[in-house]
C-alpha cells in the first residue's frame, strides 16, 4: 500500500510517468463496469438487443483488461474502443432516442483521441490520427442527432419521462468525468514530460559550462564572468582581481604515477581550492592543470584566499593509484586597474604565477 502511495504521489509531482499498462488496465475495467451497469439498464427497460450487446461488451473489456498486461497492443486497443463506444452510443440512440444522453460519450473520443496520438508510441505524435478520428465523431455524431430528430426513436419501452432524464443525466456525469479523466492524464504526462525537459536540460547545461573532471567551471562559461566583472568595475567601480594557479610539476606526476593518477590529483585540488573561496567568487579549470579564480574583493582579500589554497594543497596528501602524493600550486594574483580588459588583467595573474615558478615554485606572487 505504501509504494502505491508513494508511486501515486510521484506522479502527481511529475516525477514518475504513468505506467502505460496499468492505465489500459483500469481503463479496461472501468469500461466494463460501466456496461456492467448498462446490462441491468436495458435489463430494466426491456430492450433484449441492447441487454445482450452489453453482455458482450462486458465480456471484451474484461478481455482487454486481462490481456494488456501480456501483450502491450495500445493501438488496437484504442481503435476497438474508439469504434465500440461509437457504435454503442449511436445504437443506443437511433433505439431509444437523443434524450437519453447516450451520443455525449462520444464527444470524449475527442480529447481522447489527441491523447493517445500524443502519449501511444505508435502514433508518436501524429495529428492526423485525432484530427481524422474527431471528423467521424463530428459526421456520426451529426447524422444520428438528424436521425433522432426527423424520424424519432425506435423503441419506447414503459418508463417514465423521470426514469429517462435519470438516464440522461447519469450518461453526462460519465461523460464529464470521461473528459476530466482525459484531461488529467494529459496533464500529468506534461508534467512529466516538462520535468524530464527540465532534467535534461540541467544536465546539458552541466556539460557545457562545467569541466568534466573538476567539476569546476569551463573556460567558455568563465568568461562570461570575466566579461561582467570588467565591465562593472569600470562603470561602478566594483573591485575584483584574477588568481591563475598552476600545480607544481604536474607532468612529473603524470609521467611517474600514469594520467589516471593525474585526474585524482587534479579533482582533489579543484575541491581544496572550491573550498576556500567564497560564494559570489567564480572557479574554473583554465586548461590543463591551470586553474582561473576571480574574486571579488581587492588585493588584501584575494592575496588572503591564494595564500590559504597554496598552504592547504601543499599539506594534502592525496591518494592516488595506491599512492600517497604530496603537490604543490604556485598562483598569481593580479588586481583590476582603470583601463584593463579580460586579456590584460589575465595577463598580468599568468605573468605573477611565472615569476613564482621562476623563484622556487609553491608561493604566491602579487
Amino acid at each position: 500500500m505504501d509504494r502505491f502511495i508513494s508511486a501515486v504521489s510521484r506522479t502527481f509531482h511529475g516525477e514518475r510517468k504513468i505506467n502505460d499498462r496499468r492505465k489500459y488496465q483500469a481503463s479496461g475495467a472501468i469500461l466494463a463496469f460501466i456496461h456492467l451497469f448498462f446490462v441491468w439498464l436495458f435489463h430494466e427497460v426491456d430492450v433484449s438487443f441492447l441487454l445482450v450487446y452489453n453482455i458482450i461488451i462486458v465480456l471484451f473489456y474484461s478481455v482487454i483488461t486481462i490481456i494488456t498486461g501480456v501483450v502491450y497492443r495500445y493501438t488496437h486497443i484504442f481503435i476497438a474502443t474508439f469504434v465500440e463506444v461509437l457504435l454503442h452510443s449511436s445504437l443506443a440512440s437511433f433505439l431509444l432516442g437523443w434524450d437519453w444522453g447516450f451520443m455525449t460519450y462520444t464527444l470524449g473520443l475527442v480529447p481522447l483521441s489527441f491523447y493517445i496520438a500524443y502519449t501511444v508510441p505508435h502514433f508518436n505524435r501524429k495529428i492526423k490520427i485525432p484530427i481524422i478520428a474527431s471528423a467521424i465523431v463530428f459526421i456520426i455524431y451529426i447524422i444520428t442527432r438528424q436521425y433522432c430528430v426527423h424520424s424519432g426513436a425506435i423503441l419506447h419501452p414503459r418508463v417514465s419521462s423521470e426514469f429517462i432524464n435519470r438516464v440522461f443525466l447519469f450518461n453526462i456525469m460519465l461523460t464529464f468525468c470521461f473528459l476530466w479523466a482525459v484531461a488529467l492524464l494529459f496533464s500529468l504526462e506534461v508534467y512529466y514530460m516538462q520535468n524530464h525537459l527540465q532534467s535534461e536540460n540541467t544536465s546539458l547545461e552541466q556539460l557545457a559550462n562545467y569541466d568534466p573532471l573538476t567539476k569546476l567551471m569551463n573556460r567558455r562559461s568563465m568568461d562570461i564572468y570575466l566579461r561582467d566583472a570588467v565591465e562593472n568595475a569600470a562603470k561602478k567601480d566594483e573591485e575584483f582581481c584574477l588568481i591563475m594557479a598552476d600545480i607544481d610539476d604536474f607532468k612529473q606526476v603524470n609521467d611517474t604515477y600514469g594520467h589516471a593518477a593525474g585526474d585524482e590529483v587534479l579533482k582533489e585540488v579543484a575541491k581544496i581550492i572550491a573550498g576556500n573561496v567564497r560564494e559570489e567568487d567564480c572557479v574554473c579549470r583554465w586548461g590543463g592543470e591551470e586553474i582561473l579564480i576571480l574574486v571579488r574583493a581587492g588585493l588584501d582579500v584575494a592575496e588572503s584566499v591564494a595564500d590559504r589554497i597554496c598552504k592547504d594543497i601543499a599539506a594534502a596528501r592525496i591518494e592516488a593509484e595506491g599512492v600517497k602524493l604530496a603537490v604543490t600550486m604556485t598562483l598569481g594574483v593580479a588586481g583590476y586597474v582603470r583601463g584593463d580588459t579580460v586579456d590584460s588583467i589575465t595577463e598580468r595573474a599568468d605573468k605573477n604565477l611565472y615569476t613564482g615558478k621562476r623563484h622556487g615554485k609553491n608561493q604566491v606572487v602579487k
